[in-house]
């Protein structure tokens, strides 16, 4: 059981400036999570363009000073 998370979050942050991952490393991570959702049926390949029109919005928001 976790009694201090700040604690915790030390020891995460701290072991991840020690053991950095490569590029590599990340996409293999990325790619993993990814077809996990994909397995769970988080991605519905039958209404693909659900939720892009919000997608755009919010990028183009983003990238309105760059």
């Amino acid at each position: 059981m976790i009694l201090n998370s700040n604690e915790l979050v030390k020891a995460i942050d701290r072991y991840e400036q020690e053991h950095p991952l490569t590029i590599d490393q990340k996409l293999k991570i990325l790619d993993g999570l990814y077809e996990e959702a994909k397995n769970l049926g988080h991605f519905d390949s039958r209404n693909i363009s659900q939720g892009i029109e919000d997608d755009i919005k919010i990028a183009r928001i983003m990238n309105e000073d760059v």
